[in-house]
């Protein structure tokens, strides 16, 4: 299901609203590449609820080791990143699945991957992640994830092959990206093939969408390289050039995304803390987490 159409108005103040729409959608698809997204497509993605930003104590105290920005870090929230086939109809439509848990209050951001064939129930109905994606989109794969895991999702995001492969290239001098293989990877099969030797490779990004995939059937040490890859991007990509590049950007990554919920009002709450992490990359640690337990719950509205 692709994202719906919007009604065009000629007033300029609709307008403006619109254009801030694209900009937050934009936001949302870096978070996936994540972001993220992704990784500006990362943070407007998650929905941060930021309703705190504004209602800061009217008098603070001040000190040389107070890190710039850090009171714009506010609010909890879990989103699920995940990229599909362009052809839906294939046996494992999804790429990967990833659930990020945005845990700003507390200055951490926890990125766990989860596979296409863990089971879930839905409606009374048992089945995959895969299959319930394929039945009933990416509102399916979104409760199933729910079910299983027992967290929240706040937001999703959703890219497929050709989206995620273009926001890469927007985000990414020259679309390049660095990852470790362990082991010689020489796989054939299942509509694709990969060929890595070990080592600290740059790959553009149409191999590491591949290694992505991969890893998505490589069981659980598979799982964690995904979710470190993710992580990674995440480091990367929210960065000050990124950021400065504004509506360039985000008008790009808007139009390689496939399916999201995130709504206009997410990018004025959240610009604060994409500037703050831009700013100073130690303000955030960002970690891969495996385990559900660990993830904080979504800030009460």
């Amino acid at each position: 299901m692709r994202r719906s159409k919007n009604l065009v108005f000629k007033t300029r103040k609709r307008r403006e609203s619109d254009k801030k729409r694209r900009i937050i959608l934009g936001f949302g698809l870096l978070f996936l590449l994540f972001a993220l997204a992704s990784s500006l497509y990362f943070l407007q993605s998650i929905d941060f609820d930021f309703s705190n930003i504004l209602d800061k104590p009217k008098e603070e105290t001040t000190s040389s080791t107070t890190l710039p920005f850090q009171e714009d870090l506010r609010g909890r929230s879990n989103i699920l990143v995940f990229c599909a086939s362009d052809n839906k109809t294939e046996s494992e439509p999804l790429r990967f699945v990833c659930l990020i848990n945005a845990d700003l209050d507390n200055k951490r951001i926890r990125v766990a991957a989860l596979s296409p064939q863990t089971a879930a129930e839905v409606d009374g109905k048992s089945a995959s992640y895969s299959s319930h994606f394929k039945n009933a989109g990416a509102k399916g794969l979104k409760a199933a994830v729910e079910n299983s895991t027992g967290i929240k999702v706040d937001r999703y995001v959703l890219s497929n092959d050709t989206g995620f492969k273009k926001a890469m290239q927007t985000v990414g001098a020259a679309s390049q990206f660095s990852i470790n293989v362990d082991d010689t990877i020489d796989h054939k099969g299942e509509g694709y093939s990969l060929f890595l030797p070990p080592g600290e490779k740059s790959v553009n990004s149409d191999i590491l969408l591949k290694f992505l995939r991969y890893n998505a059937g490589q069981g659980p040490s598979g799982l964690e390289i995904q979710a470190q890859v993710i992580r990674d991007m995440l480091f990367r990509f929210v960065n000050e050039k990124n950021v400065d590049r504004g509506e360039q950007v985000f008008e790009q990554l808007f139009n390689h995304m496939r399916e999201t919920d995130i709504n206009s009002l997410d990018f004025h709450s959240s610009l604060p803390a994409l500037k703050a992490m831009a700013s100073d990359k130690n303000l955030v640690l960002i970690s891969v987490e495996q385990d559900f337990s660990l993830f904080s719950p979504a800030s009460s509205d």
